[in-house]
């Protein structure tokens, strides 16, 4: 799977149907950045559910 990459410049907003393409499926992401010091921080799992 190839990640998607915003720069500072992108609007704050990411919207993909990535694995939400059939009625009742889940898709699972995580948000990682930069940091200024050059490592790399992530967020917490969240689970996107398509309604049935």
């Amino acid at each position: 799977m190839t990640p998607a990459t915003h720069t500072p410049a992108d609007p704050r907003e990411f919207l993909t149907g990535f694995g939400l393409t059939q009625p009742g499926t889940r898709a699972s992401f995580k948000v990682f950045v930069i940091l200024g010091t050059g490592n790399e921080a992530g967020s917490p799992a969240m689970t996107v559910e398509r309604p049935g």
